[in-house]
């Protein structure tokens, strides 16, 4: 019988200590002490723990273990002293490798973060809800008793948030078709100018940051405010010299309509880079949608473009087939 209990020890005729590989005592094992028959760190007693439960089962138990570990510490202390070197060089080993495991884990993290942002960088939760009057029918097909015309906020978009929950927010995004420019002081921009009606939801979605000013209200929308927030490179090259151009009153052209229209600007959005050829954000014009619906032509007025924002980790292709289906 190998133990490291001299309780047990005692309970043989014939005991033998080995320290280190080394033989220190042999002999007739020590006699038990009095009035204990039977080996263990626990007595007999605490036993009936395992009867007990809950609150009573810990508090029954905190005795046991405190012999537990008053027979068990200074065991471990002596021979964490016996072999000093030995005993710092395993706690450096078992430091320097937790310390190794928390720092790939936090390492892998931190990518996890970084990718799941550069995602929603290029708009990986937003979708675009395109729709148009359907063309091409023959004159043989029956012509259906209500036409599409344009999507309607509260019998479209409203009920589209409730039916499904993935959907966070919702802004039209009203295109202006054609050249479009932007008139300050006597100078004029034409190249690049893209003109958008919008809501507040939108900048957030498109990951369009405001360097100065004020971002879009809700207020401005439904007063039909004529306020714009201009991009970066507007900014720069029109109001050149003229300090700063929050306040300031711009004219518009643009959406099939070659009457100027006026804007108050009340924001200047971040320089922005982009691969999109089309539309650059450094020479964007924002003004919300219903302002917009005033000054261009009726065929721009309408709703036929929607930018939906989802939830992180939606699944795009799953949700946007569930949307057609919703509006067949």
């Amino acid at each position: 019988l190998i133990t490291h209990d001299l309780e047990i020890a005692r309970q043989c005729g014939r005991s033998i200590l080995v320290r280190d590989g080394l033989i220190l005592e042999e002999g007739p094992s020590p006699r038990p002490r009095a009035g204990k028959t039977a080996p263990a760190l626990f007595e007999v007693e605490d036993l009936k723990i395992e009867a007990l439960s809950g609150w009573r089962r810990t508090l029954n138990a905190l005795p046991a273990l405190q012999r537990t570990a008053q027979a068990v510490l200074p065991l471990a202390w002596e021979n964490l002293w016996r072999n000093k070197l030995k005993s710092l060089l395993t706690m450096v080993g078992i430091t320097v490798g937790i310390a190794a495991v928390l720092a790939m884990v936090t390492f892998a993290r931190f990518v996890e973060n970084r990718i799941i942002e550069s995602f929603s960088d290029l708009g990986a939760n937003r979708i675009t809800l395109n729709a148009w009057r359907q063309g091409g029918r023959k004159a043989s097909k029956k012509r259906a008793r209500s036409e599409f015309q344009q999507f309607s906020i509260k019998k479209d978009l409203e009920p589209l948030r409730l039916a499904f929950p993935d959907i966070i927010d919702y802004s039209p995004a009203m295109f202006a078709w054609g050249s479009s420019t932007i008139t300050y002081g006597g100078r004029t921009l034409s190249n690049d100018i893209r003109l958008i009606g919008m809501q507040p939801a939108y900048m957030r979605m498109a990951r369009h940051r405001l360097l100065r000013g004020s971002t879009m209200s809700p207020l401005h929308v439904e007063n039909r405010s004529p306020v714009c927030i201009i991009g970066f490179e507007i900014a720069k090259q029109l109001f050149q010299g003229e300090g700063d151009p929050i306040g300031k009153l711009a004219f518009l052209t643009g959406g099939d309509s070659d009457k100027p229209y006026v804007c108050r600007v009340i924001g200047v959005l971040e320089q922005q880079s982009t691969n999109h050829d089309w539309i650059k954000p450094d020479f964007l014009v924002l003004i919300p949608y219903t302002y917009m619906q005033t000054v261009v032509s009726y065929w721009v007025a309408q709703l036929t473009s929607i930018a939906l924002e989802t939830r992180e980790g939606t699944d795009a292709e799953q949700l946007s087939i569930a949307i057609k289906n919703f509006f067949r």
